[in-house]
C-alpha cells in the first residue's frame, strides 16, 4: 500500500504541475505574461523548474523584453542539470533569434558552437556579403547630402535629405548676394545642422541595413536548423 501511496502522489504532483504550467501557457497566449510569470515562479518554487516551464519563462520575458532576466532565465536553463541535451538543445536554437535581433552577435555566435554546432555539423555562418561600410555611408552623404541614406535602400529620406540641403544652400547664397547678411547666416545656420544631421543619419541607416540584411540570413538558416529537430 505505501508503494502505492507514493506512486499516486507522484502522479497527482506531475498532473498539477502540468495543469499550472497549461494555465500559464494560456496567460502568455492572452499576452498577460506578468501572471503567466507569476504562475511559473510560483510551480518552480513548489516543485522546481522542467523544460517546460523554463521555455515558458523565456519567451514571456522575451516578450516583455526583460532581457536581463531572459539572459539569466537562459543560463539557469543551459546549465540545469534536470534538462536532458536535447532539451537544452531546442532551447538554445530558440534562444538565437532574441539574440540576433539584440545584436548579441558574439554570445548567439557562442551558444551555437557550444550546444548546436555538434549536433548540425555546420559551423556558425559567416556574415552575409552585400553590408555597407556605415563609414562610407557618412562620407558618400558628406559629399553629396543624401547619397548614403539611398546607399541603404532610403531613397525617400534621401531625396529628402538633398532637397533640403540644396533649398538651403539656394537661400543662403541668394540672400548673400542680395547683402542680406543676417538671412543669408540663419539659412546657412539651418543648413549646417540638415548637413550634419543628413551624415549621422547616412551612417545609423548603414548599420541598420547590415543588422536586418544579418537577421534575414540568419532567420532562413533558423528554419533550415529547426528541421533538425
Amino acid at each position: 500500500m505505501k508503494w502505492w501511496f507514493l506512486f499516486l502522489a507522484l502522479v497527482l504532483s506531475t498532473a498539477s504541475k502540468a495543469g499550472e504550467l497549461d494555465f500559464a501557457e494560456a496567460l502568455r497566449a492572452q499576452d498577460d505574461c506578468y501572471r503567466a510569470l507569476s504562475e511559473v515562479y510560483r510551480t518552480e518554487f513548489r516543485q522546481g523548474p522542467t523544460a517546460q516551464s523554463l521555455t515558458l519563462k523565456l519567451n514571456c520575458q522575451a516578450q516583455l523584453k526583460d532581457w536581463p532576466a531572459w539572459d539569466q532565465s537562459l543560463e539557469q536553463a543551459l546549465n540545469s542539470p534536470l534538462l536532458p541535451p536535447k532539451e537544452k538543445q531546442k532551447l538554445a536554437l530558440n534562444a538565437l533569434s532574441p539574440l540576433w535581433q539584440r545584436q548579441k552577435e558574439d554570445q548567439a555566435r557562442s551558444l551555437y558552437e557550444t550546444h548546436l554546432s555538434p549536433v548540425l555539423g555546420e559551423p556558425y555562418p559567416a556574415p552575409p556579403e552585400g553590408q555597407i561600410d556605415p563609414h562610407l555611408a557618412k562620407l558618400a552623404s558628406s559629399i553629396l547630402p543624401g547619397t548614403g541614406l539611398m546607399m541603404a535602400g532610403q531613397w525617400g529620406a534621401g531625396f529628402t535629405s538633398l532637397g533640403l540641403n540644396s533649398l538651403f544652400l539656394w537661400a543662403g547664397a541668394t540672400a548673400f548676394q542680395k547683402e542680406q547678411y543676417a538671412l543669408a547666416a540663419l539659412a546657412l545656420f539651418f543648413e549646417w545642422g540638415w548637413y550634419q544631421g543628413g551624415r549621422n543619419a547616412a551612417e545609423e541607416a548603414a548599420v541598420t541595413y547590415n543588422h536586418n540584411l544579418i537577421l534575414k540570413t540568419h532567420q532562413i538558416q533558423l528554419i533550415n536548423w529547426e528541421g533538425h529537430f
